[in-house]
C-alpha cells in the first residue's frame, strides 16, 4: 500500500510540474504575441511618419519647357520651300518628341549655281538652346549649330566653322541665319482644296498638262465671249472656277477654303481685296458677260 501511494503521489508531482511548464509556456507566447503586435504597430507608425515627411518635403523639380510648338519648316525670312528651291535660301526642319528632344535637318541651297549644303542633328533643348557640333555639311566644313528658340522665330549661329581644303566652291553652311516660319507650298496649298482632283482630271482630258495650269488662269473670260457649249462637259467644280477667277484676277480675297486653297496656289493670283471693298466695277464687258453666263450655269 505504501508502495502504491508513493507512486501515486510521484504521479500527481510530475502531472502538477507539467501544468506549470505549459501554463508558462502558454504566458510566453502571450507575451511574444503582444510583443509582435506593438512591433507591427511601431513599424507601421513609422511608415506613417516617414510618408507624411516625404508629403511635407517641398517639390524642388521643375517642369521641362515645352517646344514642340517649334515643330515643322522653318525658312529664312519665311519663304515656301518652292521658293526657295526656285531662288535659293536655307531650310530648317525640326521635330520635336517629348516637349524637347529634337531631330532635324538644315537644308541650304545656292540661289545662282543651285549648289546644296544639308546637315542632319539631334539634341536637347534646354533653357530656349540647343547646341550641335557637325562635321560634315555635304562639303565637308566642319563647325557648331547654336540654335536660340524664340517665341517668333529660330535664331541659328554657326560657329567654330572650318571649310575643307577640297572644297574649292568655297560653298556651305556657315554664318548666322534668322528662320521664320515657312508659308505653305503652293502644291500644298491645291491640296487643301477638295475639289482640286477633279480639276485636274478635266484640264488633263482637254490635253493640258504643263505649267500653264497654274502660271495663268484656266479661261479667256476677260478677253473672250463664251457660250454654253464650251462648257458643256464641264463639272460643276470647273464652272465654279471659272466664274471665281474672274473675280480672282483682281484680286478678291476668298473666305470659301476650297475657293481660298485653289487660288492660293495659282502663280498668277495676288490677293489684295477683302469682300467687303471689292467692286463688281472693275469688271470689263467680257467679264460681265461671262459672269451671267456662268452664273445660269
Amino acid at each position: 500500500m505504501k508502495i502504491k501511494f508513493l507512486a501515486m503521489l510521484l504521479l500527481c508531482g510530475v502531472i502538477i510540474t507539467g501544468c506549470a511548464k505549459q501554463e508558462g509556456n502558454g504566458d510566453e507566447i502571450i507575451e511574444n504575441s503582444k510583443g509582435t503586435v506593438i512591433a507591427a504597430q511601431g513599424q507601421e507608425e513609422e511608415q506613417v511618419a516617414d510618408k507624411q515627411a516625404t508629403e511635407t518635403q517641398p517639390d524642388e523639380t521643375t517642369e521641362e519647357n515645352d517646344y514642340s510648338i517649334y515643330n515643322g519648316v522653318w525658312t529664312t525670312d519665311g519663304i515656301s520651300t518652292d521658293e526657295l528651291i526656285e531662288n535659293g535660301g536655307t531650310e530648317l526642319s525640326l521635330t520635336i518628341t517629348n516637349q524637347n528632344q529634337v531631330s532635324g535637318s538644315l537644308f541650304s541651297q545656292q540661289a545662282v549655281t543651285g549648289r546644296i549644303a544639308e546637315i542632319d542633328f539631334s539634341g536637347e533643348i534646354k533653357d530656349g538652346q540647343l547646341i550641335y557640333s557637325f562635321t560634315d555639311d555635304g562639303w565637308n566644313g566642319k563647325g557648331t549649330l547654336n540654335f536660340v528658340f524664340t517665341d517668333d522665330e529660330i535664331d541659328l549661329n554657326v560657329t567654330d566653322y572650318v571649310m575643307s581644303k577640297d572644297n574649292l566652291s568655297g560653298w556651305g553652311i556657315s554664318g548666322s541665319y534668322v528662320f521664320l516660319e515657312a508659308k505653305a507650298s503652293k502644291n500644298t496649298s491645291q491640296n487643301n482644296c477638295s475639289f482640286y482632283p477633279e480639276i485636274i482630271d478635266y484640264l488633263e482630258a482637254h490635253g493640258r498638262t504643263d505649267t500653264s495650269n497654274t502660271s495663268e488662269p484656266l479661261f479667256n473670260t476677260d478677253t473672250e465671249y463664251y457660250t454654253s457649249e464650251d462648257f458643256a462637259d464641264a463639272p460643276k467644280s470647273v464652272i465654279r472656277i471659272a466664274k471665281n477667277e474672274i473675280y480672282a484676277r483682281h484680286g478678291y480675297i476668298f473666305t470659301d477654303p476650297d475657293l481660298n486653297s485653289y487660288f492660293t496656289g495659282m502663280d498668277w493670283y495676288t490677293p489684295s481685296t477683302y469682300p467687303e471693298d471689292f467692286s463688281v466695277t472693275v469688271f470689263n464687258d467680257y467679264e460681265r458677260a461671262n459672269l451671267e453666263l456662268l452664273n445660269s450655269l
